[in-house]
């Protein structure tokens, strides 16, 4: 069955989108009147025309967050058949934190981290050759006790917007969320109380998908960052950068990864992957899952700064 339903029509006036969706305005540049998209698994999807954010309405509740992510078969706890899961990756994802730990390390010194949607910790084990302040906030209980129990990682478990409240301003020098921002119920408000918590001169680093990037746009399909319920937030580069610059951050850099690798890849390697799947195109859309979802999708690198005083 297509998990796509022919319900983009545009409401007739911004009142009846805010009453079905909550959103009359785009969440993150405020442009009014958001372009509807084909619906997916039940989700209405919205584009903004202006700065290319995508989201999916309604959201979904706090109690159907907690089911799902409270099932250990999304982490591979228990026997699974995604093979994408976490404990199976351990290898792959602990070079990753290496990969970014060193670019990291390159723009300031990591004296103490804090990790938001920590999983089961690898990325704060890794992060401890650098400094013995680390600690995380994770939603999922399952993948919490994992860092607390093999990495004796102090781990706070419930919603990341929240937990946040409980430290004070200018805590950190380090806050990071690797693949996080997409899952959360309000980006903004999140990365706002990260701005806060950062000490003047600090830094954010983050990685989600880069949404509608060129060769998105050169295969076409379905991006494979439209993911609901789990993927509510695709960000496009403007919309990011466009959020970070609005919640006051500077020096923000935004660098294109090698989606499922985490490598962070040169104008030329990119240029070379263009090529490649222009080429998959020209040879009938190999790109293209059978249900039209294109799964070349780039991820993107964030770094930003609260400014120094």
């Amino acid at each position: 069955m297509n998990n796509e339903s022919n319900c983009s029509v545009k409401l007739p006036n911004t009142s009846g989108r805010l009453s079905l969706c909550g959103h009359a305005e785009c969440p993150v540049c405020c442009a009014p009147d958001p372009n509807a998209a084909p619906c997916l698994r039940g989700y209405h999807a919205w584009v903004c025309s202006r700065c290319g954010l995508l989201w999916f309405d309604p959201q979904p509740s706090s109690d159907e967050l907690l089911k799902l992510y409270s099932m250990a078969g999304l982490f591979g706890l228990h026997e699974s058949t995604d093979w994408e899961n976490y404990l199976g990756n351990e290898v792959r994802l602990r070079r990753e934190a290496v990969s970014r730990l060193r670019e990291m390390h390159r723009l300031a010194p990591i004296t103490d981290v804090l990790d938001v949607g920590c999983a089961m910790g690898f990325f704060l084990d890794e992060a401890r050759k650098y400094s013995s302040r680390v600690q995380g906030l994770e939603f999922s209980q399952d993948a919490a006790r994992v860092a607390q129990e093999r990495f004796n990682i102090p781990v706070k478990v419930g919603t990341a917007e929240t937990l946040l409240q409980s430290y004070p301003e200018n805590a950190f020098r380090w806050i990071t969320l690797w693949a996080t921002i997409e899952h959360v119920r309000k980006p903004v408000d999140l990365m706002q109380c990260i701005f806060s918590r950062l000490k003047p001169g600090g830094y954010v680093a983050l990685t989600t998908g880069l949404f509608a990037d060129r060769i998105e746009k050169l295969i076409g399909g379905r991006s494979q960052w439209m993911d609901p319920p789990q993927h509510i937030w695709c960000f496009s580069r403007c919309s990011m950068i466009g959020m970070l610059e609005r919640l006051g951050f500077v020096n923000i850099k935004v660098v294109p990864l090698i989606s499922g690798r985490g490598i962070l890849f040169s104008q030329i390697s990119y240029a070379l992957r263009l090529l490649k799947h222009a080429g998959k195109r020209c040879l009938g859309r190999r790109a293209l899952t059978a249900d039209g979802k294109n799964s070349t999708g780039t991820e993107m690198f964030v770094t930003a700064q609260r400014r120094p005083v």
